[in-house]
């Protein structure tokens, strides 16, 4: 079973408007995955699937699927590289999909010190910034949030591959950040 293969066809599903398919085909892959004991294969698809449960409002299956990426994690002895930091954002995203901002956050920051010690400077690092300048924000957490974004964006300096649109939605909220310091403090 290869990673590849299972995201081209439940790319194909979204992209067609049927996400009810491609979900049902990610949860199968999933469990087929554990089922041969391809665990990589498995924590792949389960990020995946963690977020389209999220997207689809489906909380307790998104808690679900957190937990056993989570364990997956654990038990792939993962922590600290780069596969674990996707399992974290993931994780991350669930949290702030139930108003847990500052859980997010404390997770994000783990992120963050993977992606400093791998020396990660690449997209991922702007898109990883520009969510702890938002989450900050929604905390009330204005000199975080200003900090985080001006990171970003000296980040997205040497990116030479940055997306269009990560780099627009930094700078919007790298500004917001700002204004919201010189505004209230």
């Amino acid at each position: 079973m290869k990673t590849e293969e299972i995201f081209k066809q439940s790319d194909a599903l979204f992209r067609s408007g049927e996400y009810e398919k491609a979900g049902e085909f990610l949860e199968q892959k999933s469990n087929e995955a554990f089922e041969c004991g391809q665990l990589d294969v498995a924590l792949s698809v389960l990020n995946e699937l963690t977020g389209w449960y999220r997207f689809s409002k489906r909380m307790d299956e998104a808690w679900a699927s957190a937990e056993k990426l989570l364990e997956l994690v654990d038990y792939m002895q993962l922590w600290g590289t780069l596969e674990g930091a996707t399992v974290l954002l993931n994780v991350a995203t669930v949290y702030k999909a139930s108003d847990k901002q500052d859980m997010a956050l404390n997770l994000y920051e783990k992120v963050e010190a993977i992606y400093l010690d791998k020396q990660v400077t690449d997209d991922r690092i702007v898109g990883l910034y520009n969510n702890m300048c938002v989450t900050c924000l929604e905390l009330g957490q204005n000199m975080r949030a200003y900090k985080y974004g001006q990171k970003g964006l000296d980040y997205a300096k040497y990116c030479d591959d940055i997306r269009p649109d990560r780099l627009e939605t930094m700078k919007y909220n790298a500004a917001a950040a700002k204004q919201r310091l010189v505004k209230y403090g």
